[in-house]
């Protein structure tokens, strides 16, 4: 599940979807010069009563920054701060993105995507299933959770062909 993702540059655009965990000390620079490196670096905190098994990584507007993932057992109200990460350089205006997210056990949803076909093979009946349940708050038949906002942008996403794993905490892409 994601808990936060920040867009860094000029203007901070912060989105937090959970509240496990949460980003801390963030630095980096607002300006930086063409190919000249720089350093960010930033803690991942543990706001909830629950230990959790944490990641987080930064991207660009492709992919993953290779070197940037990172995964971590972190205690409640613990911070664990991965090393900070030395960035090779941009040649032109990039947005990076840094998110974290913590995992937990896989969901029965996760299951109900197996039982329909699996992730890359959901039609948008199974989509619109999962969007009643979450509006009328009420299980898919045969089934008993009821998914939340993160898990229809997941289903959604699975559907358009793209990595639904952070919104359904299932692990379809690997992760």
């Amino acid at each position: 599940m994601i808990d936060q993702i920040i867009s860094l540059g000029n203007n901070k655009n912060i989105v937090t979807l959970e509240l496990a965990g949460e980003i801390v000390d963030l630095d980096y620079p607002s300006q930086v010069e063409p190919n000249t490196p720089f350093d960010i670096s930033y803690g991942a905190k543990n706001i909830s009563t629950t230990s959790y098994n944490f990641f987080g990584y930064l991207e660009d507007e492709i992919d993953i920054i290779p070197g940037t993932e990172w995964q971590m057992d972190i205690d409640p109200n613990d911070t664990y701060y991965p090393f900070p990460f030395t960035h090779q350089g941009i040649t032109e205006p990039t947005t990076l993105t840094l998110t974290l997210g913590h995992i937990e056990e896989e969901f029965e949803i996760c299951q109900w995507i197996i039982d329909h076909g699996g992730h890359t093979n959901l039609t948008i009946q199974d989509v619109f299933e999962i969007l009643d349940s979450y509006i009328f708050q009420q299980p898919p038949s045969g089934y008993s959770f009821i998914p939340t906002v993160q898990n229809v942008f997941g289903i959604i996403d699975y559907y358009l062909g793209f990595n639904g794993d952070a919104g359904t905490g299932c692990s379809f892409y690997g992760g």
